[in-house]
């Protein structure tokens, strides 16, 4: 203001607004641009601005704030351009005048204007009480939803279907512990039972207890029951009960308050046990409450969550007020059947200005269904595409683009674009989520950030955890669909139980002190000190120290604070490895490069292996690229495609009467130093006589098992590359394993017919060894037999009669481009039963146990871990997207 009025004074108020240097070395009065270029240049600064204004009717808050800050700034840069006078900042050009102004101005005008566009979006009750129309406008202006100004009453609403006694039981159960000027009435909703309810209950006791009921006359499904009665109910409040339930004395006095408090509130009650033959409460403690979103859009009980919020109800019993359920539409009315309805409910609620809470001292007994007692049994079918159909709209409709990490689990394959299974318009839901000004899905993780962040849901990296001794790596064990343990196992990049990331909230609340599978609730879990690695469900606020475990900077992967280190049981001794002896006839082998001269030859899986003095040379278990023993270095001979192979010794090999021996390397001592390699996929060694192959012989035959799917680089693991061969008009084939020189066949063994692998016939016309693979339903069907390959119990393969294609998933196998033939993965239970994918493997490799030792013994026996391949996860990078794009503003729209 000083600089404005001495530039009045002085008659200068025409000066330009961001003069050059020449032209601030003016003398006083020497002249300038007239004033309409001052005018000029700020009603061009100001065209953004105001457009962004206009703009701001469809771009929300951001518009406002961006448009508002730009505006203010170009004023006061243009009124206060003579501030070069009289200041330090004379030197300063006018446009970064003009930003240092605007970045202030956004902080201001967002911080002051943040309470308001926050209450637009999520009303308190009292601002919602002293609107003048006393009315929630629909955005459409088609519905108008009274405010409720007293909440009083209840309607009380039981889905019931097929209940039998239970009906009656929990109609008198409700009556008598709800106060009468309480109750207005009880609604059951009778979805086809047989008999029907009114046959179960006499008119003269429904009309005792205020109670009607309204019958389906075909099975609708737990969500279209509540739907029901929810927009039946006449009460100030309605709440879904289940119909086996008994309330305790005073359930509904914390209900109200809660709901009076504020109107957009759903509430929970403390749900505990209930004896269904007694009828009584079990215990009052250790009720559930609450629950927590996974991302496969599933939920489990987290009543250890602090503070009185709920992140996902149950959805079975809630209240909520009847201009809450009219405002956000009710039930979801294009969900089927049951599940999923709780996670639509809560979304809508708390991204679109509502709030879930527990109704502390409010208890309500539960029959829970056992499946030892017959009598609390399901009497209603649970369509397993409804479930996951419901589960997918609520994602789809909520999550944003967490909706693409839903899609990754395989419940949810079916889904997908042109897929046989589709989740329907969300047209009615899209309508709500506009009408109501809902928030994105980033804004409740932010909300619920001390599970999501803090317990490592939202992980910095995933990535395999490598013992560097043995080679192998950290491995998920599954057993009848669920989580068995931990083990180590060959290595693969892309295997889902081998993905792991830290987890579980630390001694301060912050993420991490333990180490979880990736997608899987499944924690590295000890009990004790020189005990077995097992695994539970995580703990995710890190209240169990057996779930402790840390991985050092020196390798070490700590369990409890260095009370111990994850070890192998024990590692694999010389004797125990696979050796091969040489092969009299031809066999496949190959030169694997290691780069420059180095290589390693290889046959039948295992490597060509230097012996130790006084010891023969064999073949034995690849080890490591770095095991000097196994690595063998080529130099060129004058004559041509020749090479000698030099051992880490200085040595070579040399056939010694058929016999392949290390000796001081000649090049004139004749042709026994001299090789071929990858002559039509063997490696020769010359001799005097008939050449030498260098190959192992053939394994022993045995049985082909189902093992996780692994890989040795680019190719598949020994034992589990397969291809077919001399593949005739008719689609039979044989199905080899190159690199082992194998075939698989049926044979009887014990009293069934199982599969193995052994040497390729002479005869590729023997129908026993001939196989059709149908691409479509995956069956491998043998032309002798006319049987398919059955998975059986997951672990052996057997020759079983063929069901119809795609009808079992046991005889389903997908031959990959890389050799596998590889049994997909699949799930049961609506996805709470997984079966990870696994391939077969004739030569497989037999599981490494874990325990928690002494760390010292662990580093003494060379013991060291390492993370691989890591990568961040699909949902961390959408978190990372979502602060990025808000965290100037620090708000999540």
């Amino acid at each position: 203001a000083l600089a404005l009025t001495r530039g009045l004074r002085k008659g200068r108020l025409g000066a330009s607004p961001w003069p050059t240097r020449g032209a601030m070395a003016k003398p006083p009065g020497a002249g300038g641009p007239p004033l309409r270029r001052l005018l000029v240049r700020i009603a061009l600064v100001l065209v953004a601005p105001i457009g962004a204004l206009f703009w701001n009717v469809a771009a929300g808050p951001l518009g406002f704030v961006a448009g508002s800050a730009v505006l203010w700034s170009a004023l006061e840069a243009g009124i206060f351009y003579k501030v070069r006078a009289v200041s330090l900042c004379k030197n300063i050009p006018f446009i970064f005048r003009l930003l240092c102004g605007l970045g202030l101005d956004v902080q201001v005008v967002w911080l002051t204007g943040a309470a308001d566009m926050s209450s637009a979006v999520q009303p308190e009750y009292g601002s919602l009480m002293d609107n003048i129309s006393g009315v929630l406008a629909d955005a459409s202006a088609d519905v108008q939803v009274p405010l409720p100004k007293h909440i009083a009453t209840l309607s009380i609403v039981l889905p019931c279907a097929n209940e039998g006694e239970f009906v009656g039981k929990t109609i008198r159960s409700v009556f008598e512990a709800t106060p009468s000027d309480q109750l207005k009435e009880i609604i059951i909703i009778d979805d086809a039972s047989v008999p029907p309810v009114a046959q179960l209950v006499s008119q003269e006791e429904l009309d005792a207890h205020r109670t009607r009921v309204i019958r389906h006359n075909r099975q609708e499904g737990l969500i279209r029951s509540k739907k029901d009665g929810g927009d039946a109910a006449k009460g100030d409040a309605v709440v879904f009960l289940d119909c086996h339930v008994k309330p305790m004395d005073g359930w509904t006095g914390p209900i109200l308050k809660n709901l009076r408090e504020n109107p957009r509130r759903i509430v929970v009650p403390s749900i505990t046990a209930l004896n269904p033959d007694t009828w009584q409460e079990i215990s009052p403690y250790g009720g559930g409450t609450k629950m927590c979103l996974t991302w496969d859009a599933d939920f489990f009980w987290c009543n250890e969550y602090p503070g009185p919020f709920v992140p996902i109800m149950s959805g079975g019993l809630l209240a909520m007020t009847k201009f809450w359920w009219v405002s956000i539409g009710g039930y979801d009315s294009e969900m089927r059947a049951w599940g999923g309805e709780n996670l639509d409910q809560s979304l809508r609620t708390w991204l679109c200005g509502g709030e879930i809470r527990v109704a502390e001292g409010s208890r309500v007994a539960h029959m829970w269904r056992d499946p030892a007692n017959p009598k609390t049994m399901l009497r209603y079918s649970i369509p397993t595409n409804d479930v996951r159909r419901n589960r997918l709209r609520a994602a789809v409709a909520w999550f944003d683009g967490w909706a693409d990490k839903v899609r990754t689990f395989p419940q949810f394959e079916d889904f997908k674009e042109g897929g046989p299974l589709q989740i329907g318009s969300l047209e009615n839901m899209e309508y709500y989520r506009k009408k109501l000004k809902c928030k994105g899905f980033a804004s409740y993780l932010e909300r619920f950030k001390d599970f999501y962040l803090d317990t490592g849901r939202l992980p910095d990296s995933v990535y395999n955890l490598r013992e560097r001794k043995t080679g192998l790596c950290l491995s998920h064990e599954f057993a009848n669909g669920k989580s068995k343990g931990f083990i180590l196992s060959p290595c693969s990049q892309g295997s889902e139980l081998q993905r792991f990331h830290e987890a579980n909230s630390g001694s301060r609340g912050r993420c991490c002190s333990g180490v979880k599978a990736w997608d899987f609730d499944a924690c590295l879990t000890a009990w004790a000190a020189n005990s077995d690695l097992t695994t539970s469900g995580c703990d995710y606020f890190g209240r169990s120290t057996g779930q402790h475990f840390k991985l050092s900077d020196r390798g070490n992967l700590e369990w409890n604070g260095r009370s111990g280190c994850l070890a192998p049981k024990s590692a694999p001794e010389a004797g125990q490895m696979r050796v091969g002896r040489f092969s009299s006839a031809a066999c496949p082998s190959r030169v694997e490069p290691l780069g420059g001269q180095q290589l390693r030859i290889v046959s039948r899986g295992l490597c060509l292996t230097a012996p130790e003095p006084g010891e023969a040379m064999s073949f034995e278990t690849c080890g490591d690229a770095g095991n000097k023993a196994q690595v063998w270095t080529s130099s060129s001979s004058r004559r041509a495609n020749r090479l000698q192979l030099k051992s880490n010794a200085g040595l070579c090999i040399e056939n010694v009467a058929g016999v392949p021996a290390l000796r001081k390397c000649e090049e004139e001592s004749g042709h026994q130093q001299l090789f071929l390699a990858n002559l039509t996929g063997r490696v020769l060694l010359e001799g005097d006589a008939a050449p030498l192959h260098l190959c192992a012989e053939a394994p022993p035959v045995e049985a082909v098992r189902l093992a996780e799917c692994a890989t040795e680089g680019q190719r598949a693991k020994f034992g589990q590359g397969f291809s077919k061969l001399d593949v005739k008009a008719d689609g039979t084939s044989l199905l080899q394993d190159e690199e082992l020189g194998t075939c698989l066949k049926p044979q009887k063994q014990g009293g069934q017919t199982v599969l193995v692998s052994a040497e390729c016939p002479s005869n590729q016309h023997d129908p026993e060894w001939r196989w059709h693979h149908d691409p479509v339903g995956g069956q491998l069907r043998n032309a002798a037999l006319d049987m398919c390959v059955d998975a059986n119990d997951f672990h052996t393969l057997i020759i079983y009669p063929c069901y119809a294609p795609g009808q079992n998933l046991k005889q389903r196998y997908l031959l990959r481009s890389n050799g596998w033939l590889e049994m997909p993965r699949s799930w049961a239970d609506n996805g709470r039963l997984r079966y990870p994918a696994q391939c077969l493997d004739s030569q497989p490799i037999a599981p490494l146990g874990l325990t928690v030792e002494d760390c010292r013994e662990a580093q003494k026996s060379g013991v060291s871990w390492e993370r691989a391949w890591p990568e961040v996860p699909l949902e961390t990078q959408l978190w990372r997207k979502a602060v990025a794009k808000n965290s100037f503003l620090n708000r999540y729209q």
